[in-house]
């Protein structure tokens, strides 16, 4: 009989254990690679082409406003490395961090993202006349495309980055936010955390990530408990 108790706690220890295991404990960094696995945004013609639904001058003014530069590594899911050296942050949007100690969930996967999307290769990047050219740590600040298709649009549409830093009207607004609300509505990563990213601040809100994971652990002792005790009586009997 006392080993039979024995396995019966086993077996609820590793119960418990396994509850605590859930998506907002995994440690990001033992995470497969996320898998660049559908294109966002529309297939019939590229995004920029929709974008500017003007005349043809306009579109080739537009693109003339553009540069061409070559990603060398992504730091995080909103900042490139070019292979010159320099840095740029994708305006009016925010992604989990990853850096400074950080580790916020989905931060990984939307560097994952991001890398697959456009490291080694070239995109076209332009600044917002209602923008600074450079932040305040000397990155260009830039609306970025990558086969002519708007890479802040991609990582909203994916829920891996929100709609954040409005500090005037920017450019694309709109189609971002039109972005963000396909992802929330479909809860995609970021939005899978309720009160995760959906509130009116730019950054985060880690705290309830926390909340979660104490409600779940809280569940799962009851359950362990509950069943201890049945067990018990079963005993007994």
């Amino acid at each position: 009989m006392r080993n039979f108790k024995n396995v019966i706690i086993a077996i609820c220890m590793i119960v418990l254990l396994s509850g605590c295991s859930s998506s907002d404990l995994m440690d990001y960094t033992d995470r497969k690679t996320y898998e660049v696995a559908k294109d966002s945004a529309s297939e019939s013609g590229s995004f920029l082409e929709n974008l500017i639904n003007g005349t043809e001058e306009t579109q080739e003014s537009t693109i003339e406003e553009m540069r061409t530069m070559t990603v060398e590594r992504v730091i995080d899911g909103d900042t490139v490395v070019f292979q010159d050296g320099s840095k740029a942050r994708l305006l009016s949007i925010n992604t989990p961090e990853i850096t400074k100690g950080k580790n916020e969930p989905y931060g990984q996967d939307a560097q994952a993202f991001l890398s697959q999307l456009v490291e080694g290769k070239e995109i076209q990047i332009k600044s917002d006349p209602k923008a600074g050219e450079t932040d305040k740590y000397g990155r260009l600040l830039v609306h970025a495309f990558v086969g002519g298709k708007s890479i802040q649009y991609l990582l909203i549409a994916e829920g891996l980055a929100k709609v954040a830093y409005l500090y005037n009207d920017y450019e694309y607004t709109d189609l971002y936010k039109e972005a963000e609300e396909l992802a929330k509505n479909n809860s995609l990563n970021i939005w899978s955390i309720s009160g995760y990213a959906d509130s009116e601040e730019n950054v985060f809100n880690t705290n309830v990530v926390k909340e979660s994971i104490l409600d779940e652990a809280s569940t799962t002792v009851k359950s362990v408990l509950d069943y201890l005790n049945h067990a018990k009586n079963l005993m007994k009997n």
